[in-house]
């Protein structure tokens, strides 16, 4: 059995200018696979959601969000999340929040 994996960069410490995307000292990844949408950390600010918006990527349907660990440069972007998630033209699926205690 094959999987297909995307991983989308959201945020991170480089930028694409050509395309004017922004970036932080912080990290978030979308990724896809098995029809699976996981949000994997939200950086430092809500900053990931300006991009994914850029790239055209909604992020209410997702069914998973991960934190790698309790560092602010992969947490704060939270609550800019829940804000979204708030304001999502349709009912969120998110089922799981994984995290590793700090």
């Amino acid at each position: 059995m094959t999987f297909r994996l995307t991983l989308t960069v959201l945020i991170d410490n480089t930028t694409f200018m050509e395309h004017n995307y922004c970036g932080e000292a912080g990290l978030s990844f979308l990724l896809e696979t098995a029809g699976k949408k996981i949000l994997f950390d939200t950086g430092l600010s809500g900053l990931f959601l300006s991009n994914a918006e850029k790239m055209g990527i909604g992020l209410w349907d997702l069914d998973f969000l991960i934190f790698s660990h309790g560092h602010i440069d992969h947490t704060r972007g939270l609550a800019a999340f829940a804000r979204y998630l708030a304001h999502a033209p349709l009912e969120g699926s998110l089922n799981r929040v994984i995290y590793r205690p700090a």
